[in-house]
């Protein structure tokens, strides 16, 4: 296990700084030295000043991450964008950003691919899985998610989620809240109405039971 926290974070923090260090500087005292002697004693201050300078700026993207973008939710919700949406009604619960934008509830979430640094936000409005007087059916809703492909929409029995993803700063406030919004005109759009997560699980059991009693 600490052996591959270990490898972990050489491989998110150190790694990318040794590379770039030492084949930058490997390159500039080869051209730069006049016999094989002279490099061969620039290399042995190659592998110190590479070893230093890794170490270096390795801690300090460290630190970058776990004050200014950390993978710990419960520290990232103190950043932007999550610390706009907490002022604006939103609260964490289990892992997430839970509130109400023009009365959809609304999930906000936060995840990390440890292999590599790439982060990604993501997005699920909650509504109630029928429309027009009669539930989704499957077809209806592969219909969904092939119509809205482009807008990069996700249909599920219960929610329309989209995701952002990103390597530095994540998307701002307004821009999610934009997006947000759009979703909501789509969902309304469709003849959707609002639900609340809890409620919506509860429908979709009863759909389930219902097809599982069908087909006894």
């Amino acid at each position: 296990m600490m052996y591959g926290k270990i490898k972990y974070y050489f491989l998110r923090f150190y790694l990318r700084p040794f590379l770039t260090f030492f084949v930058s500087f490997w390159i500039l005292i080869y051209i730069n030295s006049r016999d094989q002697t002279h490099f061969m004693h620039h290399a042995g201050l190659l592998i110190f000043l590479v070893i230093g300078l890794t170490i270096l700026f390795g801690s300090a993207n460290m630190f970058l991450d776990k004050y200014f973008l950390p993978a710990d939710f419960e520290k990232l919700v103190e950043k932007r964008p999550f610390r706009s949406f907490i002022k604006n009604g939103f609260c964490v619960a289990n892992g997430y950003l839970s509130g109400s934008v023009d009365g959809y509830q609304v999930l906000l979430g936060y995840q990390i691919k440890k292999e590599q640094t790439l982060r990604k936000l993501f997005v699920n409005i909650v509504f109630k899985p029928n429309t027009f007087g009669h539930y989704m059916t499957e077809e209806e809703l592969q219909k969904l998610n092939v119509q809205y492909h482009k807008d990069n929409f996700s249909w599920s029995i219960n929610s329309l989620d989209f995701e952002f993803e990103f390597d530095g700063l994540p998307p701002r406030f307004d821009h999610i809240l934009e997006e947000i919004k759009l979703g909501i005109s789509v969902l309304k759009n469709e003849g959707f109405e609002p639900s609340t997560l809890a409620d919506s699980y509860n429908v979709e059991k009863e759909i389930w039971n219902a097809i599982l009693t069908e087909n006894i």
